[in-house]
């Protein structure tokens, strides 16, 4: 899948790509990734990219799954991915360990999402600007 192509599919179509077999979960990320790589140094937006064990779940990804193989962001605040530290973009939470998946990343995981990395927020998603001291 080249990126323009990743670009202009909706989740439902990505899914149905894999779900069909026309395209790996691996080919999605990989185009995600690459578009990740491409468009995040001017925006800033992703604070954390996990590709090798992004590629690994795309690699096992249950083809049958609702949102089978689509790349997915989670946002750094509020929702616990067991791999990541979640730091709620603060100071006081830079450091911190990774805790259990929260009960809606499971059910992610099990709707099929391939999970890239994680997000900019304002610190404690308390603002409407994203500009914090510990990701920028």
């Amino acid at each position: 899948m080249n990126l323009a192509q990743y670009m202009a599919s909706d989740a439902v179509a990505l899914a149905g790509h894999v779900r069909s077999g026309d395209l790996s979960a691996v080919e999605i990320a990989e185009a995600a990734i690459e578009a990740i790589e491409l468009l995040n140094p001017a925006i800033n937006a992703v604070t954390l990219i996990d590709a090798e064990r992004a590629l690994a779940a795309a690699a096992n990804c249950d083809t049958k799954a609702a949102l089978a193989g689509v790349p997915f962001l989670v946002k750094d605040t509020g929702v616990h991915v067991r791999e990541w530290p979640t730091t709620h973009a603060s100071l006081y939470f830079r450091d911190a360990a990774p805790k259990p998946d929260s009960e809606i990343v499971r059910r992610w995981r099990t709707a099929g999402l391939t999970l890239l990395g994680k997000t900019n927020t304002p610190e404690f998603a308390n603002d409407f600007v994203t500009e914090p001291v510990v990701h920028g």
